[in-house]
């Protein structure tokens, strides 16, 4: 494990980080990303773990996507339609050793804070900026389809101190753009820049504010695969 370069790139110095920033006065923030992605190989011990053959099938994998986008249709079929299954339960299991790889690299950080004396004292944040399909609808990767297992990032926090009743699940509508305003308003700080997410802090004292977003909104202007998208999501519906 230590031998990826995720490790050698991240984990590992954001380690010696750790280790010498928590020595020093006052409060400090740091941020650890594998930039890691379903493509990339995992360690064999860990692709071990999973036998593809007993691998089940994402329940939506054999949607036709007859009411969706051609273009949806067209990565599905033209892309990932030429895999046989036995292909796809390979990748299915690589991707499941790529998650339990950043399981172990997540254990590595949670214990060199414990070292510290200061993981009680301290927020920690498990974020993701994407993710991705593992053949869910018949697609890997992200990209343009804009379905849930793309959007529905995990943003976990951890904070015994800080944290008003802990080992909840929030339901409200919360992005990637609301962490930002998260580490102002705890840094005791404030910033010139309009912010377009807002702070969580509230939740953690486990109350919601009553103007908390109800819809959510995005979109891609076509980057990398010159296809533009947008859009919208609510609790119940998505366009």
């Amino acid at each position: 494990i230590q031998q990826t370069p995720y490790y050698k790139n991240a984990v590992g110095p954001g380690l010696a980080e750790l280790s010498r920033i928590a020595g020093e006065d006052g409060p400090w923030c740091l941020c650890i990303s594998t930039d890691m992605g379903p493509h990339d190989a995992a360690p064999k011990e860990l692709y071990d773990l999973y036998d593809p053959k007993s691998i089940e099938l994402p329940p939506n994998f054999y949607d036709t996507m007859e009411d969706k986008p051609n273009i949806y249709r067209r990565l599905q079929q033209q892309v990932w339609g030429q895999l046989t299954l036995d292909e796809v339960k390979l990748g299915m299991a690589n991707y499941f050793a790529a998650c339990t790889l950043q399981d172990r690299y997540f254990e590595m950080i949670l214990s060199a804070l414990e070292k510290t004396g200061q993981a009680d004292s301290t927020l920690v944040l498990f974020v993701a900026d994407h993710g991705d399909y593992n053949f869910a609808h018949g697609l890997q990767h992200m990209g343009i389809p804009s379905f849930r297992e793309a959007y529905h990032v995990p943003v976990i926090a951890r904070w015994p101190q800080g944290i008003t009743s802990p080992n909840r699940t929030v339901s409200e509508i919360i992005n990637l753009a609301d962490i930002a305003p998260t580490i102002i308003e705890l840094s005791g700080t404030t910033s010139k820049d309009t912010k377009t997410g807002r702070s969580l802090v509230p939740f953690f004292n486990n109350h919601t504010p009553e103007d908390w977003p109800d819809a959510w909104f995005s979109q891609t202007k076509g980057n990398e695969v010159y296809y533009t998208q947008r859009i919208v999501m609510t609790d119940e519906y998505k366009f």
